[in-house]
């Protein structure tokens, strides 16, 4: 399924330090959306649209089918750039994720269309898998704002300067980024429909833009974060399989560890029901950790592995937060091989809840930024000893140069 399951497969791959593993998910997207006249691009065509595009259902010889799911296709294209934001690897962004990125906008510029406040929206979408079919809906608009976003960071990078990135900002500065709050102080689900307090449905669907997308945090707008925190809790903490790993990287993003430690633990209640269910008393791992949706359903399995790491580390607007969301059940501990986007993989041991060391490698080059609302950096030391200046700014950031292929080891108290 497009509209959660297979993204979820891969979103341990960067964070993880797994990130060959994203090969073959990068290379199924790229060859079947720049396929002349596949099956994708078919879907594309049928709605009079360039790129292309997919319904939920799909298997991997490119065939599609059951309920278009149009903004799947801004989806896959964040993994895209993810893989970029996390290696550099310039060539691979300019003749991989680019070409797929691309198209993928114009897709969208023929898609969408002005609202009554003269906001650009996505027409006749949905939240998966459940309610109306109405234009602007949050899921839609919270991907296609990523995928603008995202897009023009390449072009950024790529020092693209053409037509298609001049109406690429155009259409960005009116886009409906599907950030708007209800009646009962939530992130809105739909434009037209009030939303249910206490839906129990399984899809966070209008929770992109907290996890697995960025752009609500409450280090760029509290009142979306509280918002989302609104909407979260009204989803509740039932759920079966990849849904409750959904709520634990959800609640991480919100610096929640003992809520997000809460649903880990009930992600891995003991089942032994095979058939499929949505029980909430169903779900949970079979005897071998394999995860139950039920039935077995692995994308559970990894996107619970995203959840730890979440709660271990976050990419953030001001840098790497590191234990963003430590429950006090992990009072002690350490986590080695992380990795952070810029290329930055970092290593972290501490004590009574307090980081105490640390080390990270830069495989880039690039200037490491670390936000530590909760520690103080004391001293950064290349790996044979020489002490590294570093800066605390304004910001609350930690800042200090790095040169490719090195290590540094950091102290904290």
């Amino acid at each position: 399924h497009s509209n959660i399951n297979v993204q979820m497969n891969y979103w341990p791959a960067e964070v993880a330090n797994l990130s060959e593993c994203y090969a073959p998910f990068i290379t199924y997207v790229s060859t079947e959306a720049l396929k002349d006249g596949g099956s994708w691009q078919q879907v594309a065509r049928k709605e009079n649209c360039r790129g292309w595009a997919v319904h939920t259902q799909n298997n991997i010889f490119g065939y599609t089918d059951w309920l278009i799911n149009r903004p799947a296709n801004a989806w896959y294209c964040t993994h895209l750039w993810q893989h970029y934001a996390y290696t550099l690897d310039k060539e691979y962004l300019r003749d991989t994720a680019w070409p797929v990125m691309k198209v993928t906008c114009q897709y969208w510029f023929d898609r969408l269309k002005e609202n009554t406040e003269g906001r650009l929206v996505a027409p006749n979408e949905w939240s998966p898998e459940h309610g109306p079919w109405e234009d602007g809906v949050a899921y839609a608009q919270q991907l296609v704002y990523a995928l603008f976003e995202e897009t023009l960071a390449a072009a950024g990078v790529l020092a693209v300067d053409d037509a298609f990135v001049s109406e690429l900002k155009e259409k960005f500065s009116r886009l409906d980024n599907g950030l708007h709050i209800g009646s009962w102080g939530q992130i809105k689900e739909w434009t037209i429909q009030e939303d249910k307090q206490g839906d129990h449905q399984r899809h966070l669907s209008h929770l992109m833009a907290l996890y697995p997308c960025d752009q609500i945090s409450y280090l760029k707008d509290k009142r979306y974060a509280e918002a989302a925190k609104v909407a979260l809790d009204s989803r509740g903490d039932g759920a079966t399989g990849w849904s409750r790993a959904w709520k634990v990287a959800c609640w991480a993003r919100l610096w929640d560890g003992e809520r997000a430690y809460r649903l880990l633990k009930q992600a891995q209640n003991i089942t032994v029901v095979t058939v499929v269910s949505m029980d909430d008393n169903a779900g949970g791992v079979y005897e071998n950790l394999f995860c139950a949706h039920p039935s077995f359903q692995i994308d559970g399995n990894f996107g619970a592995t995203a959840g730890i790491a979440e709660m271990m580390l976050q990419n953030t607007v001001k840098g790497v937060h590191l234990l963003p969301a430590l429950p006090s059940a992990w009072d002690d501990g350490h986590f080695k091989g992380l990795k952070a986007k810029g290329g930055f993989t970092f290593d972290v041991t501490w004590k009574d809840g307090k980081m105490v060391e640390g080390r990270v490698y830069s495989a880039a080059g690039q200037e490491c930024r670390m936000y530590l609302p909760d520690a103080k950096l004391v001293e950064v030391k290349k790996s044979k000893g020489g002490k590294v200046a570093f800066t605390q700014e304004a910001d609350g950031a930690v800042v200090f140069p790095t040169s490719a292929g090195k290590s540094y080891r950091l102290r904290f108290e």
